[in-house]
C-alpha cells in the first residue's frame, strides 16, 4: 500500500469509529432516559387534561404509547486529492471527510378502549388495596380521603355526574383520627388468604398504649358506631355493614378519583356561571386541599405539570408538595387499577423524523 492509499485508509477508519461511538452501549445511556422522561412527561399532561376535562364534563381519553422502536443510520463520505501541479514538489495529499449519524424512532400508540379498560376505569380499587397503602406508609387521612367514597355512614367529598357534594366533617374527623394512630401505631391490618379470597382485617392495637390513644380508638369506634368490646374488624366493600365486627368500606374507582380530584381545578368563574364547568362544594372544611390546579391565560413560568385546554392554561405548581404527591398517587394508582388492554391491534403507529 503507498503512502496515498494509507493515509486514506487510517482517515476513513478514523471517520467510522467517531461514527459508530454513538451506536451500542453508548446509545442506551442516552436514549433510554430521554425516552423515559419523554413518555413519564406525556403522561403526567395526558391525566391532568383528563382531570380539567372531567371538571368540563368532557370525557376521559387515553392513548397508551405502547412501543418505541428507535433505529439508527451511519453516512460517511471520504474524498483524497493529490497537487501534482508542476513547480509543486512532494506531491501533497489532502484528505476530506465527514460522518453523520441519526435516529429515527417508530413510535406505536394505543388508544385505550373497549370493555376490559372501562370496566378498570369504572370498578372500584379494591379496599384491600386501599388500606394497603396505608399499611406501607402512605399517610392514612391522604389515602382515605383519596380513594374512598365512604366509611360506614361517614361520606366524603365527592363530584357525581356533575353534581359536586361536600365531605362530612365526621369524615375529615375519622381521616385525622386515623393518621394520628397510624403515627403511633395504634392501627393495622391482617390479611388472611382463603381458598377463593382474601380476608383483610383492620385491628386497633389496644395493648399497651397510652390512655391518649385509647382514647381516639374509643373515638373512631363512636364515629363508625362500632362495638367498645371489639379491636378486629373485618373490611367489607359495602357502602354500609350489616355485621358489628364489620367495616364498611366504599371504595372509590379511578374515574371517581379523577372527578373528586376535579372538584379542585380552579376554572374561569365565567366558565361555572355559563354552566360550561361544573361547580365546586364548600371549602371552608378543607384545612389542606388534595390538590391544586390554577388556571391563567398564560403559561406558567414554574410547573410540575402544565397544560393547555380550551385556551386557558392549567398547572400544578412545582412548589406545591402536597398536589404533586396526590398526582403522583394517582398515576401509581392506574398501575394498580386492572385497565390493561394487552392484546389490542395497535391503531397508530408513527415514524418520527
Amino acid at each position: 500500500m503507498n503512502l496515498m492509499a494509507r493515509w486514506v485508509f487510517l482517515a476513513a477508519i478514523g471517520l467510522v469509529g467517531a461514527g459508530c461511538s454513538s451506536f451500542g452501549p453508548g446509545s442506551i445511556v442516552r436514549d433510554r432516559v430521554d425516552y423515559s422522561e419523554a413518555i413519564g412527561d406525556s403522561w403526567k399532561r395526558q391525566t391532568l387534561t383528563n382531570i380539567v376535562r372531567v371538571r368540563y364534563m368532557d370525557a376521559p381519553i387515553f392513548l397508551d404509547v405502547s412501543s418505541v422502536v428507535a433505529s439508527y443510520g451511519l453516512n460517511t463520505t471520504i474524498g483524497a486529492s493529490v497537487d501534482s501541479s508542476p513547480g509543486v514538489s512532494g506531491m501533497p495529499l489532502t484528505t476530506s471527510g465527514s460522518a453523520a449519524w441519526s435516529s429515527n424512532p417508530t413510535i406505536t400508540y394505543t388508544p385505550l378502549t373497549g370493555s376490559k379498560f372501562l370496566r378498570g376505569l369504572l370498578d372500584p380499587v379494591p379496599p384491600s388495596t386501599v388500606l394497603y397503602l396505608i399499611q406501607v406508609g402512605y399517610p392514612a387521612d391522604f389515602i382515605l380521603q383519596l380513594g374512598v367514597e365512604s366509611v360506614g355512614n361517614l361520606r366524603n367529598r365527592t363530584d357525581h355526574a356533575g353534581e359536586a357534594r361536600k365531605a362530612d366533617p365526621a369524615f375529615l374527623r375519622l381521616t385525622t383520627l386515623l393518621r394520628e394512630l397510624q403515627h403511633v401505631g395504634g392501627i393495622g391490618l391482617r390479611v388472611q388468604e382463603g381458598a377463593d379470597k382474601q380476608t383483610v382485617t383492620f385491628v386497633f392495637r389496644a395493648e399497651s398504649v397510652t390512655g391518649e390513644v385509647l382514647r381516639q380508638i374509643d373515638e373512631v369506634k363512636d364515629l363508625l358506631g362500632l362495638a367498645k368490646d371489639l379491636n378486629q374488624f373485618k373490611i367489607v366493600f359495602s357502602p354500609v355493614r350489616t355485621r358489628p365486627d364489620e367495616i364498611a368500606v366504599n371504595s372509590r374507582s379511578m374515574l371517581q378519583m379523577m372527578s373528586a380530584l376535579a372538584t379542585f381545578v380552579d376554572v374561569p368563574a365565567k366558565d361555572v356561571a355559563e354552566g360550561r364547568a361544573t361547580p365546586v362544594p364548600d371549602m371552608t372544611l378543607w384545612a389542606e386541599p388534595l390538590l391544586r390546579v390554577s388556571s391563567a391565560n398564560a403559561a406558567p413560568d414554574d410547573a410540575f405539570v402544565s397544560v393547555q385546554y380550551r385556551n386557558q392554561w392549567f398547572w400544578i405548581d412545582d412548589r406545591d408538595w402536597r398536589s404533586k404527591r396526590t398526582f403522583s398517587t394517582v398515576l401509581f394508582m392506574f398501575t394498580l387499577a386492572d385497565t390493561d388492554v394487552q392484546g389490542r391491534v395497535p391503531v397508530m403507529t408513527i415514524p418520527v423524523r
